[in-house]
């Protein structure tokens, strides 16, 4: 028998183990050194503005926890050199004598400086190493805002949020955060000009920066663009000498980079002109980290591409479905974005969603802007909102915030996309365009450069939400605007000028035209024009009128440069659209990526809730339409019927229980770790309603769309057991039991009820048991995780890919007579859909970086990735032993 009196102690001491891997260093406060008063918190990231702050002396105290375990000491690193060691709290970056801190220079002079503290068991830095945290911090001094950045140091780089002003010098200034995926700008000073100036600097000079990996074959060759006095986001300049180039380096390490600026008579468009001197051939390097970035912002990720398959996918291994806003198309007709006209009273003021203002963030107009240009520096620390900072976007400007609101919201619903028109001249509604003027002829080869900065501001804060940028370029209206549809002059600048300006940013495609008419030899050359411009290669897609997707696709099929569709289906006929073009595309050579961007009737699209409360047609015929024909997601349009349409939305909130059916979606294919881009349509194994089948046939989802049960064929494989479970897609949620939870191999077996007979739409899922099976061999670790909107406080699942199993593959081809979807519901006055509210809001991302050759295997949560059990089941295990 084990004497009760070490089993105290074992349990002490598992306390004891479980306190030394707590927090103790919680958080840091920005201090004011001459008053040793608080200023407020600070994160790794974040922005300092010296002149808001109000003090010529700063220091920062490390806040630790010692409830937990002693903490002996702190040493302070500032950029990698010892700043101070402190025994005793307060625990200062500087020191501190009897509790006055020390003033850190380091964090009043504008530049990037890195803090670092480490905790340790013993005094002055000796014993164990307790923990060790980083910040990355960036100074500047808004008060310069109409200085123009003519010196190195005039402001620093901006981090999170683009603060929309970039340092520069003749010899070229690297600015930014220097990690992985990050944007870094290079800003130089050249010739003075203006956006009406001769010669004209976006048709007459040039630049291209070639950026080169030293520790890689890797080289980009970037486009930069002519940016006013480089704060025309804050001063609404036209005119000035800076010169900008965006990148987003893929690896870390050493890079070098060398300027070519050239000029001549449309040299932009065409190439070959003669050096413009001032910084053409300057050239220098830097060195890249690794991303600091987590959750759902896209640099946790890194760049999202076009890999010859059916889905879109990121460096990490990540693989993306999409959901998310497709109306309105004019979403950059805004009120605070210079030059913007009111034509039909369309501009918008995004009002709406002042509702989606918390504690801290920025607010606008009459009062309501103390955190962007009135409040103190603790507000404005304070308004950081998924890590990124907005409060000195457009200081002249504040409600610009409310389209970042909108952008919360939409991110919050866990949505991951919204599309824009960034042209609309002689569209539906004729207030945006990139010009400094609607009119025809020069003003279409003269670019508003503030206007178009104050873009990026919203770009950039997408960016970090994890939102797809849709670039929708054109209308129908205006397909042939722009040298009569031809590649010519003026068209070339703009695609020039999109991809220069706002080309950096990791997830976006290049739509040709929203229901394009141009013809097949004009759409060639703009997707070929797209791929030579753009160094990063993102997909270039075309959208078309509903009937017109023979006329526009079929000659694309097969063509080297072009990616993907972006249809305009009935709702009933979504499902059989993309399942049509995600084949025929697959048989010509070249994989296309199919979402669903546009679901009619024309008049309505997706109505707001008030008029159709559960959104059955949509869900059924739109969302697991796409999905199950193999598609890579939707965009909803909102017609023009009801309030909140197409031109006249402001509140995405009219679609609210849309939203949170797309994120049940997307949740099943997250949680359930469903490899969606290695599935297929196979409706030939199922008797009712949609199959999609992995390619060895060790998963299939069925979609069952009005209910019921169905059976399905499973021969052909050499399993003996598949589990089946339900999804029930109005609600989300975890998993079910249906009447009939396993299946045998070998013929066709009934899939049994829904869950307590439940009627209504229901999605079940069948997997290959793991344990009946011979495991294939594996030559590489098989972590392939899906992308969808994530959350930072959960984890993704642990895959077990040593006991994947062998299995017969299924066919890529479609059925002959693949069923037609059923006839869409009208909208209905139901009852409105309520979501479950434990539901999370995001899902968890994956650092995996390799692709998975089988499909996964979940383990249990209580398991780590080396199954180790938590110390409470052994004291559990001892003590009923005992």
């Amino acid at each position: 028998m084990v004497p009760r009196i070490p089993i105290i102690l074992v349990f002490a001491g598992w306390l004891g183990v479980l306190s030394t891997t707590a927090q103790r260093l919680t958080s840091f406060t920005l201090i004011n050194a001459q008053t040793n008063q608080p200023i407020g918190l600070i994160e790794d990231n974040d922005l300092i503005d010296v002149q808001a702050v109000g003090a010529s002396a700063l220091s920062l105290r490390a806040n630790i926890n010692n409830n937990t375990t002693s903490v002996g000491s702190v040493r302070f690193f500032i950029n990698g050199e010892t700043s101070a060691v402190e025994n005793v709290v307060p625990y200062a970056l500087g020191g501190d004598t009897d509790g006055n801190y020390n003033a850190v220079p380091a964090l009043v002079t504008p530049g990037s400086v890195m803090v670092r503290a480490t905790l340790w068991s013993g005094p002055d830095g000796t014993g164990d190493q307790l923990q060790s945290v980083t910040l990355t911090l960036q100074v500047f001094v808004a008060g310069n805002a109409d200085v123009p950045t003519l010196s190195p140091n005039t402001v620093a780089a901006s981090t999170g949020g683009d603060v929309g002003r970039y340092p520069a010098s003749p010899e070229g200034t690297v600015s930014g955060v220097r990690q992985v995926w990050h944007k870094v700008t290079l800003g130089f000073v050249g010739p003075n000009a203006s956006e009406t100036a001769t010669p004209n600097p976006f048709t007459d000079y040039r630049l291209d920066v070639t950026f080169t990996s030293l520790d890689s074959p890797q080289s980009f060759t970037v486009p930069g663009y002519y940016a006013a006095d480089g704060n025309a986001a804050n001063t609404g300049a036209s005119s000035g000498a800076v010169w900008l180039v965006h990148f987003a380096p893929d690896l870390d390490g050493n890079w070098a980079w060398e300027a070519n600026f050239t000029t001549g008579t449309l040299v932009a468009q065409y190439g070959d002109g003669s050096s413009a001197g001032f910084f053409d051939g300057a050239s220098g390097n830097f060195s890249v980290a690794t991303s600091n970035k987590k959750g759902r912002d896209f640099r946790a990720r890194g760049r999202l591409q076009y890999v010859g398959e059916h889905h879109l996918k990121f460096p990490n291994g990540e693989w993306f479905l999409k959901a998310g806003a497709d109306s309105p198309e004019n979403f950059l007709a805004y009120e605070d974005f210079d030059n913007t006209p009111n034509q039909g009273g369309r501009r918008k003021s995004w009002a709406p969603h002042t509702q989606d203002y918390t504690e801290g963030d920025p607010t606008w107009a009459g009062g309501k802007g103390k955190g962007m240009i009135g409040g103190t520096y603790r507000e404005k620390i304070e308004m950081k909102r998924y890590g990124v900072y907005v409060e000195h976007a457009i200081p002249n400007s504040s409600r610009l915030l409310l389209r970042h609101q909108a952008l919360n919201y939409l991110a919050n619903k866990g949505m991951n996309a919204f599309s824009f028109l960034p042209m609309n001249i002689e569209g539906d509604d004729k207030n945006v365009f990139p010009y400094v003027s609607d009119a025809a002829g020069e003003d279409r080869m003269r670019i508003d450069v503030s206007k178009t900065a104050q873009w990026e501001v919203v770009f950039e804060h997408a960016d970090h939400l994890g939102l797809f940028l849709h670039f929708k370029t054109q209308e129908t209206e205006n397909d042939r605007l722009l040298d009569n549809g031809s590649l010519g002059d003026e068209r070339r600048l703009y695609y020039r000028e999109l991809v220069a300006r706002f080309g950096h940013h990791l997830a976006l495609n290049w739509n040709l035209g929203e229901e394009n008419r141009n013809t097949d030899m004009q759409r060639k050359a703009y997707t070929d024009y797209f791929k030579e411009i753009d160094p990063y290669q993102h997909p270039v897609v075309v959208h078309t009128f509903p009937r017109q997707k023979e006329a526009i696709y079929a000659d694309l099929l097969g063509y080297s440069t072009f990616d993907g569709a972006s249809l305009q289906s009935s709702p009933q006929l979504v499902f059989n659209d993309t399942l049509e073009w995600r084949t025929r595309s697959a048989a010509a050579g070249r994989k296309w990526v199919v979402a669903n961007d546009e679901q009619g009737d024309a008049q309505t699209g997706v109505a707001p809730d008030d008029v159709d409360p559960t959104h059955d047609g949509i869900r059924e015929n739109v969302l697991w339409g796409n999905l199950m024909a193999g598609g890579a997601g939707v965009e909803y349009y909102f017609g023009y019927r009801y309030a909140n349409s197409d031109l006249t939305c402001e509140d995405w909130r009219s679609r609210d229980a849309m939203w949170d059916l797309s994120r049940y979606a997307l949740e099943f294919f997250q949680n359930n770790t469903i490899e969606f881009w290695k599935m297929s349509n196979a409706n030939d194994r199922v008797s009712n309603g949609w199959c999609l089948a992995h390619e060895d046939g060790t998963m299939m989802v069925v979609y069952l769309i009005d209910g019921g049960t169905a059976s399905i064929d499973l021969a052909g494989s050499t399993g003996t057991t598949y589990t089946s479970k339900w999804f029930n897609p109005r609600t989300g949620g975890a998993l079910q039991d249906g009447s009939v939870r396993s299946l045998n191999v070998g013929g066709t077996q009934s899939l049994g009820n829904a869950p307590d007979g439940a009627p209504g739409d229901w999605v079940v899922l069948i997997t290959l048991d793991a344990a009946f099976v011979t495991p294939a061999p594996v030559n590489q670790p098989t972590s392939s995780p899906v992308v969808f909107p994530t959350q930072n406080s959960t984890q993704p699942p642990v895959v077990n890919a040593s006991s994947v199993p062998t299995v017969s593959p299924i066919s890529e081809s479609v059925p002959s007579a693949a069923p037609v979807a059923a006839p869409i519901r009208a909208p209905t006055t139901a009852t409105p859909i309520l979501a479950p509210t434990n539901l999370p809001t995001a899902l968890p991302s994956s650092s995996a970086t390799t692709q998975s050759l089988r499909p996964t295997t979940l383990t249990s949560s209580a398991f780590s990735a080396t199954k180790k059990l938590h110390p409470i089941f052994y004291l559990a295990m001892l003590f009923l032993s005992w």
